[in-house]
């Protein structure tokens, strides 16, 4: 008995020599229990090559570049179909390449904070246009933070502005609220 590679071997020998269906011969072996291997490595891969029409000697004719089979890049390149070249560029959040793009900026209005090796965050881009100041007060990391330092006359208390918070980006958290507070009542 043939395994499912040697068993998909005959079916392509088949269809080639006698100028078969291998569609039909795959359903021919389906129907009487024998599980076939896909020669593609996915739906998409095997939809477009049927769809185009041409033997499968064609796209057979060279190894496939998966372990799974021809893949979708394969299909392309045996039709003659060009993959584009995707470009990939990390010097700015999605956000921040889609605020960049509405103010008529790009990335070489960036080029200092690029070559310490920083991604350019949205809060950059709206530094740079006027949107943000440089030395804007520094926010809470939580409404409970802010309402806490609110009740407690600590916002615009230089002293507190001046502590960086323990939160991600130096925001402050409630834990730094309270702490600053017990140094106060010391």
């Amino acid at each position: 008995m043939a395994n499912r590679q040697q068993l998909n071997k005959i079916i392509t020998t088949i269809s080639e020599r006698y100028n078969i269906d291998i569609a039909k011969l795959e359903a021919i072996v389906a129907s009487n229990g024998s599980k076939i291997i896909s020669k593609f490595a996915s739906p998409i891969a095997k939809q477009k090559w049927e769809e185009s029409g041409k033997a499968n000697s064609e796209l057979f004719s060279f190894a496939p570049s998966h372990k799974k089979g021809y893949t979708l890049k394969d299909v392309n390149q045996a039709l003659g179909i060009e993959e584009p070249v995707k470009k990939a560029s990390v010097w700015a959040s999605k956000a921040a390449k889609e605020e960049a793009e509405k103010n008529d900026l790009c990335e070489n209005d960036f080029s200092d904070l690029l070559n310490s090796m920083k991604k350019i965050s949205i809060s950059d881009v709206r530094k740079a246009t006027g949107q943000e100041e440089e030395n804007a007060p520094k926010k809470f990391a939580s409404p409970w933070a802010e309402k806490l330092a609110k009740e407690n006359g600590l916002v615009g208390n230089e002293k507190f502005e001046s502590l960086k918070g323990s939160s991600k980006k130096g925001k402050y958290n409630v834990e730094d609220v309270k702490n600053f507070l017990k140094t106060i009542e010391e």
